[in-house]
């Protein structure tokens, strides 16, 4: 997996942390395990101030979580994925942090699914 990347987002107070999985996963426990510590390591940088003290423009927007999948097995991320984000502000000092609201406006989460093209010769 590599490090995260910020772009802009669909609206104009919006940004995107990406994050990209990259397959083929030959063991997808262990995997989801690295996935879900990233995300964690993302969602602390937001509401630590970390991503807004080295881009000092992202101070008070939505930030959206974003994990790009590219050969990934869908149905077990997508589910991981699922109890992921509908969990994470059920936890008392992460709810806490993200209603403070002192780095974000917001956080929110996305995913996609790609395949790998192959090009032959």
């Amino acid at each position: 997996m590599s490090t995260p990347f910020i772009t802009r987002g669909s609206a104009p107070d919006e940004w995107q942390v990406v994050l990209t999985a990259v397959g083929p996963w030959h063991d997808v426990p262990r995997e989801l395990l690295k996935l879900q510590d990233r995300l964690y390591d993302s969602v602390d940088a937001i509401l630590d101030g970390q991503i807004s003290a080295t881009f000092p423009a992202l101070q008070g927007c939505r930030l959206v979580v974003r994990v790009i999948c590219v050969d990934a097995p869908e149905k077990e991320v997508r589910d991981f994925f699922e109890r992921f984000t509908n969990g994470i502000f059920q936890q008392g000092d992460y709810r806490k942090a993200r209603d403070q609201r002192r780095y974000a406006s917001d956080i929110g989460f996305a995913i996609s699914f790609e395949r790998t093209l192959e090009i032959s010769a």
